[in-house]
């Protein structure tokens, strides 16, 4: 190898050496980003909203501030191993969100995992979901659970129980 007009020898080590500060240097060649957990649901409804940035007091609880995001298409998708959605993978239903951005998914559906996919305007955001109907403890109401999206793209479910 000729760095700077010198000759460096090492074969096998040098080449290790380069490789391992290329990974250092370029940190998204050195790992790979960690699988989503999926939140468990044991109803597929609630609300769709977009975080503000700001907490605010809800009967104890803090909870995002959000602004609801009506009329967003909504689609619902059963999950692979691959990890990916949406392209590919079998459609179960869609709908919309209301005038103030509540939703459900109706039909029946078999316990398992799945991709709820979120279109506002021309953007497609996705949140994995694993849907157990004897989940413990149980959600009360679908208005109890809020679908956030973040400004980063990132959609989490926030519950009246949830402290963060």
């Amino acid at each position: 190898m000729t760095v700077g007009g010198s000759i460096i020898s090492g074969g096998p080590a040098v080449a290790s050496v380069c490789f391992a500060l290329l990974a250092l240097a370029i940190p998204s060649l050195a790992q790979a980003p960690a699988a989503r957990k999926a939140d468990v649901v044991d109803k597929i409804c609630g609300k769709f909203a977009q975080d503000v940035g700001k907490t605010k007091e809800k009967h104890g609880d803090e909870v995002p501030k959000t602004r609801n995001l009506p009329r967003t298409k909504l689609e619902l998708f059963k999950a692979d191993d691959s990890g990916r959605c949406c392209e590919g993978l079998i459609r179960i239903g869609e709908t919309r969100t209301g005038f103030t951005s509540d939703f459900e998914f109706k039909q029946q559906l078999e316990p398992g995992m799945y991709w709820l996919a979120f279109h506002p305007g021309d953007h497609n955001f996705t949140i994995l979901i694993k849907y157990d109907p004897n989940k413990k403890p149980a959600d009360t109401k679908c208005s109890g659970i809020t679908y956030v999206l973040e400004d980063n793209g990132y959609v989490w479910i926030s519950r009246p129980s949830d402290t963060e």
